[in-house]
Order: C-alpha cells, then sequence, then structure tokens
C-alpha cells in the first residue's frame, strides 16, 4: 500500500518562508499561541496552503496531512480547524475592539464609512509591523532596490448575508460582474520586474478606485 505526499511546492515554500523569517516575524509581533501552534505556524500554513488549493480552514487539517510539511514543522493537524484559525487571526487584528470602536462612533454595524473613518477604527499595526520585518529580512538577504513600483485596485465579490455585519463588505463596480453581491476592496503595490508584494490595504467595496490614490501614495512612501 502506498500513501502519497505532497512535498516539491510546500516545501519550497516552506524552504523560502524560512528563509525571510516569516515565522519569526510573525511570532516577535504577535505573542502567544492557540492549541500549542504558534501565529506564526497558522499564518504560514494558511499562506502554503493558499498555493493552489484554497481549502476550507476546516478541511486544512485533512490536507495538512497529505504533505510533507508536519515532519519539519512538527504541528500537529488534528489542532488545524476553522475554529483554532480565528483564534490565531483574532490575535494578529481583534474582531472585538473593532466592534467597540464602531459602536463609540454611533456606527451600525454594515454603515457605510470612508477609507480614513476605517483606518481610525481598524488597528491593522500588526500587519504593518510584520510587513516591515519580512521586507528587512528581504533587503538585507536579497538586497532588492525599490527604484520603480507598480500600484492598482481591484475587488473581489464574498457570500456574506445582508444582515451579516460587515463595514468592509459593500455593493459597488464589481470587476467580476457580480454585482448582487458584496465587494472587498484591495489596493496593491509591486515591486516592478520582481512581483513582490510591498504594500497592500483593504477598503470598502462601495469606494472608486480614484478616490484611494491619494491615501495608497502616503501610506506607501
Amino acid at each position: 500500500e502506498v500513501q502519497p505526499k505532497a512535498f516539491g511546492l510546500p516545501m519550497a515554500l516552506f524552504d523560502m518562508a524560512e528563509r525571510i523569517g516569516l515565522r519569526d516575524v510573525v511570532n516577535q509581533t504577535v505573542s502567544g499561541s492557540v492549541n500549542g501552534i504558534s501565529i506564526g505556524d497558522f499564518v504560514l500554513i494558511a499562506a502554503i496552503n493558499r498555493v493552489g488549493n484554497h481549502d476550507s480552514k476546516e478541511s486544512i487539517g485533512r490536507w495538512y496531512d497529505k504533505t510533507d510539511l508536519g515532519k519539519f514543522q512538527k504541528v500537529g493537524s488534528q489542532k488545524l480547524n476553522s475554529k483554532s484559525f480565528w483564534y490565531a487571526f483574532d490575535k494578529i487584528v481583534s474582531e472585538k475592539p473593532i466592534k467597540e470602536e464602531k459602536a463609540l462612533r454611533g456606527y451600525a454595524p454594515n454603515e457605510k464609512i470612508d477609507i480614513d473613518e476605517l483606518e481610525a477604527i481598524l488597528d491593522d499595526s500588526s500587519i504593518e509591523a510584520i510587513e516591515k520585518g519580512l521586507w528587512e529580512n528581504l533587503s538585507q538577504r536579497f538586497g532588492f532596490v525599490l527604484d520603480a513600483v507598480l500600484y492598482d485596485t481591484t475587488n473581489f465579490y464574498n457570500h456574506h448575508d445582508l444582515d451579516t455585519p460587515n463595514a468592509l463588505g459593500q455593493f459597488g463596480k464589481s470587476k467580476e460582474n457580480q454585482f448582487n453581491k458584496r465587494l472587498i476592496g484591495l489596493q496593491l503595490a509591486m515591486a516592478k520586474g520582481l512581483g513582490i508584494p510591498v504594500f497592500h490595504n483593504v477598503y470598502c467595496g462601495n469606494h472608486h478606485d480614484a478616490s484611494l490614490f491619494p491615501t495608497a501614495i502616503r501610506t506607501l512612501v
């Protein structure tokens, strides 16, 4: 009887993540663990799975068992489920203070807010610190020169019910012509010729791209 294990792609990604210190940067920024698994390990597993698999968080443990990652990462696949991922990612950007801050400011759960209001409410300083730490490692190891940066915006639809509290998910001009679904926008800047992101930001799906450009430039600089 043969039990095949995926090795090439997941282990190549794991090796590169270790070279740029992904787990260390995340764990230095976000302390604690969930079910004995560090937050950096949760981020790494989710990131590797997104390359060619896109499993749900509930089934990601079964995917993990079919790879050789467990031999090197030493994570028990039975602890990988939607609840554990939710608790892990909530340590990076917590949902509770966002709800409390919106209530203090008098916002309804699904109320439309502009990008400046969103930035005031959303504490994503941990994500910014992780990005900064990764870029310091990348610059030291590979000597990247950011002489030119490519910037663009897009959006993606989701299946949130209309009654699901989510100020980010709003109706707008869908890039995929899904006008009956709520959208979340994404700004992205990449190093020319490298294909490596240097900046990203999410925004409400009802905002027009052009209105976000000044904010993006300020944040990027």
